[in-house]
């Protein structure tokens, strides 16, 4: 899959930053997005107390690397908000 827009190269790509997104409602943080990111400590401020959390699982566990999230990793994360689901599955989660 290309994204739209990209560049299809040759190689390993330079890492580029991550966004992250958290909406909030009347003071209170209401959705967080994680989008591509490995597990890092500003993923989990993101995350921490949210009504909601969608986290990107894209990597099976045992494919840790610092540009997805496996889905003990993103579990992990999960936990720190109200309520959450992952995303970006490529397998069956628990």
């Amino acid at each position: 899959m290309q994204h739209q827009g990209s560049i299809i190269g040759v190689g390993a790509m330079s890492p580029i930053p991550s966004l992250g997104y958290a909406i909030y409602f009347k003071g209170e943080k209401w959705l967080a997005f994680t989008g591509d990111t490995g597990y890092h400590k500003n993923t989990e401020i993101l995350v921490d107390n949210a009504s909601f959390a969608y986290i990107e699982a894209t990597n099976k566990n045992g494919e840790s690397n610092s540009y997805h999230l496996t889905p003990d990793e993103a579990h992990k994360l999960g936990r720190l908000a109200n309520n959450y689901r992952l995303i970006h599955k490529r397998y069956e989660s628990r």
